[in-house]
């Protein structure tokens, strides 16, 4: 199963949806997860039907001109279901057609707060924690580092020392 997971930083502009058409007919994915689509209803859905004509999509449109998350997926290799969703991750049971394979996924756009990364953490724990299927797939833009080396632009907006995903899984 091929997934990519892209923050796209805006997906309104003619060339970002040409480079995720290209995207798509080159890498060929099962599953797309999209961070920042910063989309309202109407250009997700547009967007979604031109570059993967017969795909499906579930998205969190964007608050004004910032977040937006989407989930983009091949109808006839993935299914999913009981999709839930907010403002900072898309979740859902999936099922690979086929094959006895089924698990959840999710897709995150964390905020740079961290009280606030730790609540979704918490959230996402919870959900998981009473799921069956034991593959879990997530991915996205965490908005967080192991080391305060890996920073790169931005702003520090707290210390994240002592809090491990591996924590909250």
């Amino acid at each position: 199963m091929m997934l990519i997971s892209w923050n796209i930083r805006g997906l309104n502009s003619l060339g970002k949806g040409r480079l995720l058409k290209k995207m798509i007919m080159q890498e060929k994915p099962q599953i797309l997860f999209l961070q920042e689509t910063k989309c309202n209803s109407s250009a997700l859905e547009r967007i979604a039907t031109k570059a993967w004509p017969g795909g499906h999509n579930v998205a969190v449109y964007a608050d004004g001109a910032s977040g937006g998350l989407a989930v983009l997926w091949d109808a006839c290799s993935i299914m999913l279901n009981n999709i839930h969703a907010n403002k900072n991750f898309i979740q859902a049971i999936f099922h690979i057609i086929g094959t006895n394979t089924y698990g959840h996924l999710t897709n995150v756009y964390f905020p740079q707060e961290t009280m606030h990364k730790i609540e979704i953490l918490n959230t996402l724990s919870v959900i998981n924690s009473a799921i069956a299927h034991p593959l879990w797939i997530a991915g996205g833009d965490f908005n967080m580092i192991t080391r305060l080396e890996e920073k790169r632009g931005g702003r520090n907006s707290g210390n994240m020392d002592g809090i491990h995903l591996k924590d909250f899984i």
